[in-house]
């Protein structure tokens, strides 16, 4: 009669602990359902050790992007004073042979009302179209898919306006770079022209100040890129800084390796390299660097 009735008591128990599961289970589900389906693509994605993301009515997972911060910082000199800077005392002879544009030239070609609605909409499907981290990244995607590279005549370079740039559909550095700048300054955000030269090779692109800290904007843009691209895992992340001296930039850099934050930036944008403004910078490697504030 003892072992029926311990019998029966464990049988009661296990039925209990199964209906407790089966309560639970019902619970979570009517929670989930109940929850926004971009929600319950995190949720999903997130028991995978992965990111999650509505793209197409569909959950996609995937492993989250990881920034490589890369910088570079210049002393004495500022982003809105006009300087040149040489590497190589040998190259000024050679910079005599190479075109080097005058700033006029670049500055007359950046017309920000001639693109401002293209801005705009550009930038006004994203839920925070005003948000610094949006502008930059939905002007640069949009130019990347209507603007393809194309070099100018051989011997006969020539820098076009920027509604030119967008009729034509293609364009060299020096054409993407004025467009970006347009597009940007449109919708209130400054840029720096920056021309770089070798003995063989010259190149153009922009520079952008970005008023927030590092590590907060990186976690916005993060989520920009990881919705809106097919981009994943480890991504370089390219950008300038200005030091008072050289002693100041010594300290930026140490506090960068070892992994601090900084107050503010400025974003490389190449626009020729089609990947995401930050993915490359052009800088590296050039022995003589202007830099032109609009």
């Amino acid at each position: 009669m003892r072992k029926r009735t311990v019998f029966l008591i464990l049988i009661i128990l296990v039925l209990f602990i199964l209906l407790a599961y089966e309560l639970k289970y019902i619970e979570d589900s009517l929670i989930f359902a109940t929850t926004d389906t971009a929600d319950q693509c995190k949720t999903l994605c997130t028991e995978e050790g992965k990111t999650g993301f509505i793209r197409d009515g569909f959950c996609n997972c995937r492993n989250s992007i990881r920034f490589s911060k890369r910088w570079t910082c210049f002393w004495n000199m500022t982003p809105d004073v006009e300087k040149s800077i040489t590497s190589s005392p040998v190259y000024v002879e050679h910079a005599k042979k190479i075109p080097i544009y005058p700033s006029d030239l670049f500055k007359e070609k950046v017309y920000p009302a001639m693109v401002r609605n293209l801005a705009v909409s550009s930038i006004s499907k994203f839920k925070s179209p005003n948000s610094i981290s949006t502008k930059i990244f939905g002007i640069y995607s949009f130019v990347s898919k209507k603007v393809s590279y194309v070099s100018d005549p051989f011997g006969d370079e020539y820098i076009a306006w920027p509604n030119e740039t967008l009729d034509v559909g293609g364009g060299d550095c020096d054409d993407y770079t004025v467009l970006l700048a347009s597009m940007y300054q449109s919708v209130g955000l400054k840029s720096t022209i920056v021309q770089v030269h070798n003995r063989d090779y010259g190149h153009v692109f922009l520079i952008l100040p970005v008023g927030e800290t590092l590590d907060g904007f990186l976690e916005k843009y993060k989520k920009l890129l990881e919705e809106n691209t097919d981009l994943y895992g480890e991504l370089p992340f390219n950008f300038i800084i200005f030091g008072t001296s050289k002693e100041h930039c010594q300290g930026i850099n140490r506090n960068l390796a070892d992994g601090g934050d900084i107050n503010s930036f400025n974003l490389v944008i190449d626009g020729t390299s089609r990947d995401y403004p930050g993915s490359t910078n052009p800088s590296e490697g050039f022995e003589f660097i202007k830099f032109i504030p609009l």
